[in-house]
């Protein structure tokens, strides 16, 4: 109970410090926004463009067509997973207005998943976090519209992860997480992703993307990488509201790539997630986030996953 109550403090924390920045900038935000475009989409938890865990086929700050490249946009989530936390830092900039190209450094702490593995095994994996690189691009193969006013953007995503601490727990484990499925400490995931916006539904517009995502990894990598490519959808719907504010779900379809160790290592199940956002103005947005994930590693039905994530594109 203290546990959860510390972590309930240190979201009410990080709201207040990033109201103090939003109070800064609010005055004449509107204004602004009505002479720039939004800055959307914002980052995912693994850096493209997207919601917060998933994809949307626009990509981020695309720029006028005279730029080689744009400014780079930065952005940093923490995600409350109840017995363990997530945090990303994620960078991204576009080139010729077709393909976006990013870094993002994930930490996931991992909570109570160390000691259960030691009382079941007497083995100290020596770790408390698990660290993720993700180098991702992403194309515009077809521009909304371009074939007709029913023509929805359409992006092809590539993502190479490196998870720099698997190896090792794996290794002091004995081989356990092979024999569950794991390969390696990289992979490759690949997506397709088709996104339409609907100017007028009930007023105001909705952005609406469908996806398709083949990979290996197993918790987006945090626990490695399998030998099998499975293929997962991916889905959201964003709905724009007056005062610069959006409303938005999102589906995301977990691969389970690794066979289940009850209590240490369960069955991944599919994430739902609803935002809330915020374009303070045409540079920077503030989306908060509350998702079902289901299980988490050693943890059944997280229900209560809580984010917040606060992004800013450079001039």
């Amino acid at each position: 109970m203290r546990h959860i109550e510390s972590r309930i403090r240190i979201i009410v924390q990080i709201l207040k410090s990033l109201s103090k920045i939003v109070l800064l900038v609010f005055a004449g935000s509107y204004c602004v926004m009505a002479a720039e475009p939004p800055p959307l989409p914002v980052h995912t938890i693994e850096g493209g463009g997207g919601g917060a865990i998933t994809p949307i086929a626009y990509l981020i700050d695309a720029g006028e067509n005279s730029e080689t490249f744009t400014s780079p946009s930065i952005s940093s989530t923490y995600l409350y997973l109840e017995d363990k936390d997530l945090t990303t830092t994620s960078i991204t900039s576009t080139l010729f207005k077709r393909l976006e190209i990013g870094y993002s450094f994930g930490s996931l702490d991992l909570g109570t998943l160390p000691r259960d593995i030691e009382n079941a095994t007497t083995v100290d994996i020596q770790e408390d976090s698990l660290i993720m690189h993700t180098f991702s691009a992403r194309g515009q193969l077809i521009t909304e519209n371009q074939f007709g006013k029913y023509t929805p953007s359409v992006v092809l995503g590539v993502q190479y992860k490196y998870n720099d601490r698997i190896d090792d727990i794996n290794n002091r484990l004995g081989g356990a997480i092979s024999s569950l499925g794991y390969r390696d400490n990289d992979g490759i995931d690949f997506s397709i992703t088709a996104t339409k916006m609907f100017p007028e539904v009930m007023g105001r517009p909705l952005i609406a993307t469908l996806g398709v995502r083949m990979s290996e990894a197993s918790w987006n990598g945090y626990l490695g990488f399998s030998d099998d490519y499975k293929m997962s959808a991916e889905a959201n719907l964003v709905y724009l509201l007056p005062h610069n504010l959006f409303v938005a779900y999102e589906y995301r379809g977990m691969p389970d790539a690794y066979d289940e160790i009850p209590g240490l290592i369960n069955n991944e199940t599919d994430w739902h997630a609803v935002d809330l956002g915020w374009m303070i103005n045409d540079k920077m947005t503030l989306v908060g986030f509350y998702g079902v994930l289901g299980n988490l590693v050693n943890e059944n039905k997280v229900n209560t996953a809580m984010a917040i994530q606060f992004k800013y594109e450079f001039e």
